[in-house]
């Protein structure tokens, strides 16, 4: 009996141990992780000088909301704001709708080489922006969408468009017929099944999606630059350069204007996270 309470307890102690371990490597790695941001925001509080001396006790001792007021009342920044959200609005209305309708088709229509010109369309996710840019740009030249916000919408969604098709062509896989086709002997059009059946099942797909291109498109750096050069259209990855002076950089005014870009992600991964991690499973 004592040979098997001292086995109980020597499992239930590891058990314990392994625990504690776990939790402690967790949290190692979480505040590993979160030291860019909190210096982010550290240096978004911060005076200049202090901020460039290194010395942390001078830096907690310069916290000032100087930095902010810079950037929200001495400059374009909610210029460059409004741009951000109109082009990351534009991008994610654009490929979710997009998505969704050739996630659709490439599912229930049935065509040789389906599969193929689904992989096919995944293949486009592996050019990088900085590759496609000059091309793009000579196109968008002759097109007369360079300085638009429009072209720039159009140039952001080919980023997480393909992705974004792939997604909705999985999840619309888990959507099965026999639901759609009820529809259908009810006398419903297949507008009616994409509306009312496939379109409710597919919905945390289209979250996923949504979030994906928002996050593409507020991050995006390569093609605002190429296609965008007059100051009032920058969005807000492109505007923080412009406290870069010649060869004097701003850094708290810079840290500040990126504590600003990283809140809205933040915000959205947080709320939707769940519909992020359906999106991921259904692409595994």
């Amino acid at each position: 009996m004592t040979q098997i309470v001292g086995t109980y307890l020597s499992y239930g102690q590891a058990a314990r141990i392994k625990s504690i371990s776990y939790q402690i490597v967790v949290w190692a790695t979480l505040l590993t992780l979160m030291v860019p941001i909190i210096w982010l925001v550290i240096g978004a509080f911060s005076g200049l000088e202090a901020l460039l001396s290194g010395n942390i006790s001078r830096i907690f001792s310069s916290i000032t909301l100087d930095p902010i007021r810079q950037v929200f009342f001495a400059s374009n920044f909610f210029t460059y704001y409004r741009n951000s959200l109109v082009v990351a609005a534009g991008v994610v209305v654009f490929t979710v709708v997009a998505s969704t309708l050739a996630g659709y088709g490439l599912t229930r229509v049935q065509f040789r080489g389906k599969k193929w010109l689904a992989r096919l369309i995944l293949f486009g996710y592996m050019f990088p922006p900085l590759l496609l840019s000059l091309p793009m740009y000579q196109i968008w030249r002759e097109l007369g969408l360079l300085n638009s916000l429009f072209g720039l919408v159009i140039a952001e969604a080919s980023v997480p468009l393909p992705f974004g098709i792939w997604t909705m062509w999985l999840f619309f896989q888990t959507v099965p017929l026999d639901y759609e086709e009820s529809v259908w002997m009810a006398g419903g059009s297949r507008w009616h099944s994409f509306k009312d059946v496939a379109l409710p099942q597919a919905a945390p797909g289209m979250i996923a999606v949504g979030i994906f291109a928002f996050q593409s498109a507020w991050n995006n750096y390569t093609y605002p630059k190429v296609l965008i050069s007059e100051d009032a259209l920058r969005p807000l990855t492109t505007g923080i350069t412009q406290y870069a002076v010649q060869n004097y950089v701003f850094w708290n005014q810079v840290m500040a204007i990126a504590f600003t870009i990283v809140i809205p992600a933040f915000l959205m991964v947080y709320f939707l996270q769940k519909y992020l991690l359906e999106g991921y499973k259904a692409t595994a």
